[in-house]
């Protein structure tokens, strides 16, 4: 049981009655509406419920007091496709999800949102050149079905939002046509922290990463702690193809291996010392201030490994040496003369065998990932 006094508390503190979600019963859906006032409100709708026509129609016509909403699978026809500039001045946080089917029609499309931070989208499209987003600190696109993004889809993402902090994109499809967006100027974005780009490995994302690296890092004041994937989807293949792109990037602190792609090249060129000419900021080695390098596979060129290890702690006449590195191995077992010449090279706390979570301590990172 529950005194009055708490019964009546409870009801009359609009700010308890905020969050709605399409599994609740929608009595209390229509309570919570009266009873939450003005305040803003957090709406939480997946289509697997049978009463998403119902609970829709409630919470559309509040859409002015929406703060917070997760989309997920909601048909479009229920959607606010139409939503005028005045009719969403509260939104901060969008999460539209279409798992399994997908639509030319862009929800939220009527207007720019004001005040809307972080924005997740799978498998929807948004007019990504029009001034709709102007000041999202957060994007992610997860585009694993049809839809695709451009180069000129992220150069108007990157220059329309220009407190832009973190950027993932993701997709399975290339453009049928690629406009190179040449006449867009070097930008700037010192917020800018997170960039993963999860991306097919064909010459149109090739393309889109070097236009990333090219227009977006060359600004060297701007400190990126950057991670790079590689995978077999990796468009550079070609050891000096590899070693161009890797000068372009900012300093990587980790750099992870998938399985199936071949390192001899990556090894060699870590393995070089630069010529008094190549040197950047004091470094003699390429992704110098690398601090952990994990490789996924069964077989790797140890010896091609082991080789990139010494030279890398011997380092360079007259220069700092190289920061010392973590190593982790995962689904490859060590030959024991290769973990000991491995261990004396890092020490024993920096060889890290078997699976474990992957965690960065930097606060900014540039994930590449083909």
């Amino acid at each position: 049981m529950v005194s009055k006094g708490w019964h009546l508390m409870i009801e009359y503190t609009p700010w308890l009655w905020t969050y709605l979600g399409s599994y609740d019963d929608l009595s209390i859906t229509t309570k919570a509406l009266s009873l939450s006032k003005t305040a803003p409100l957090c709406i939480r709708c997946a289509g697997l419920h049978s009463a998403i026509r119902s609970f829709m129609d409630l919470v559309n016509p509040h859409i002015k007091r929406w703060r917070k909403a997760v989309l997920v699978d909601v048909p479009y026809n229920l959607l606010p496709n139409e939503v005028q500039p005045q009719e969403a001045p509260l939104l901060e946080s969008l999460v539209v999800v279409k798992n399994y089917s997908n639509s030319l029609q862009s929800p939220f499309a009527g207007g720019p949102l004001p005040r809307l931070r972080y924005l997740y989208c799978k498998g929807v499209t948004l007019p990504w050149n029009r001034g709709l987003l102007s000041g999202l600190s957060s994007l992610t696109i997860d585009h694993r079905t049809t839809h695709v993004i451009t180069t000129l889809d992220l150069a108007h993402i990157l220059i329309n939002n220009p407190l832009l902090t973190t950027l993932r994109i993701g997709q399975r499809h290339s453009p049928s046509e690629e406009t190179e967006p040449d006449t867009f100027p070097i930008l700037h974005r010192p917020h800018l922290k997170t960039i993963e780009l999860d991306l097919p490995g064909c010459e149109e994302f090739a393309r889109l990463l070097t236009w990333v690296v090219d227009r977006l890092l060359p600004s060297r004041n701007v400190e990126f702690a950057a991670t790079l994937w590689l995978s077999a989807r990796f468009p550079f293949e070609e050891e000096t193809e590899l070693r161009g792109f890797l000068r372009k990037l900012p300093r990587a602190t980790n750099v992870y291996i998938s399985d199936e792609y071949q390192p001899e090249a990556l090894f060699n060129i870590l393995s070089a010392a630069l010529e008094d000419g190549e040197a950047v900021n004091g470094d003699r080695f390429l992704l110098q201030g690398m601090e952990e390098m994990m490789i996924v596979a069964l077989e790797c060129d140890w010896d091609g490994c082991l080789r990139m290890l010494e030279a890398r702690a011997r380092g360079a006449e007259g220069t700092l040496l190289p920061q010392v590195l973590k190593l982790r191995i995962i689904e490859s077992e060590l030959d024991g003369d290769v973990k000991q010449r491995i261990i004396d090279l890092l020490g024993q706390g920096n060889l890290i065998e078997g699976d474990s979570d992957i965690e960065s301590d930097s606060n900014s990172e540039l994930s590449v990932e083909y």
